[in-house]
């Protein structure tokens, strides 16, 4: 029960920050993805850490997006913890930062007051 709650939690979040990224809530010069040939939205998911281990649990959750939102593609991918300080803030300075990242506090901070994150206080009002 705790672990099918989670993966609605982190689900309904995820959807949220989706829905600010989409709707030019980001505050970085970042273009919106194009569109590939389908026609679909493209966005891309980035959790910390060891795919093999990330895999079981994000799965059904991206499996649930997919299904509620056809119309986009959904690219699931993981970073080192030791390589993420460095090429966060790379990707951040570049406006390539994925649209959904699950990431810890020192990387979160580090790319909040680089000015690279969006404030999606207000969505959870």
């Amino acid at each position: 029960m705790k672990k099918r709650l989670l993966a609605m939690l982190l689900c309904a979040v995820m959807v949220l920050s989706m829905a600010a990224c989409s709707s030019g809530g980001a505050e970085s010069d970042k273009e919106e993805k194009t569109e590939d040939s389908g026609g679909k939205k493209e966005i891309t998911v980035l959790r910390l850490g060891d795919i093999t281990k990330a895999e079981p649990i994000f799965a059904p959750i991206m499996d649930s997006y997919k299904k509620d939102n056809p119309d986009t593609t959904v690219n699931f991918e993981a970073m080192a913890w030791d390589e993420a300080r460095t090429k966060l803030k790379l990707l951040g300075a570049q406006s390539e930062l994925p649209e959904v990242m699950f990431i810890n506090i020192i990387n979160g901070w580090d790319l909040a007051t680089s000015g690279y994150l969006s404030d999606l206080s207000d969505l959870f009002k």
